[in-house]
């Protein structure tokens, strides 16, 4: 029944930041329920189902656990279907359900967090029709957030050079040990400076 529901929105992967930091990727899964309003007719078939997510906030805060990207937004949720009268006429409806998540920056430092994040980036994996009947659509969204951090990249340069320069480190203490193997700089690097002071072992 659901695999004749056209599903547009779903991110292709090429439309994915390059520069992925895999470690502040986070993926999410949300159900929600839509009832469609009164005003329009039933349900007698789904014809399509679009799914834009759009981010309106985010926050940095400090917890136990460390700093907390907190992320609010709204899901877009629009869906064409074909109406349970005599006409069989064409219909649509309209959802705008708010949502918040949040990602956990481990070892990075509160006190560094303040601009650290430069984009988000959503990607929608995956739009999944679980139900529906004459009023009502129980609709599944799997999407992931991608933070794009400023000047650094998770990469061994930049923790070599976090660990010969701790007070612009974004990291903590113990996870900037490693040295830097890699004879290619890294390009959040902050220019001549950065590679003139770089040592390799």
């Amino acid at each position: 029944m659901n695999e004749s529901i056209l599903k547009t929105g779903i991110t292709p992967l090429e439309n994915y930041p390059d520069n992925k930091c895999m470690k502040y990727y986070k993926e999410f899964i949300e159900d929600d329920i839509l009832c469609v309003p009164t005003q329009k007719p039933d349900i007698e078939c789904i014809n399509e189902v679009s799914v834009k997510i759009c981010i309106e906030d985010k926050e940095i805060i400090n917890t136990i656990l460390g700093p907390k990207l907190i992320i609010k937004g709204f899901k877009n949720i629009k869906i064409i279907y074909t109406g349970d009268n005599c006409q069989q006429s064409l219909h649509s409806a309209h959802w705008s359900i708010p949502f918040c998540q949040f990602i956990l920056l481990k070892d990075l430092r509160y006190d560094k967090c303040e601009n650290i994040i430069e984009t988000i980036f959503i990607g929608i994996e995956n739009i999944c029709v679980k139900h529906f009947d004459c009023r009502m659509i129980d609709l599944s969204l799997l999407f992931v957030i991608c933070p794009q951090l400023h000047n650094c990249n998770n990469c061994k340069c930049c923790r070599s050079y976090c660990m010969h320069n701790p007070n612009l480190c974004y990291y903590d203490n113990d996870t900037c040990s490693d040295s830097c193997n890699n004879v290619t700089p890294c390009k959040y690097s902050l220019g001549d400076k950065y590679n003139s002071k770089m040592r390799y072992k």
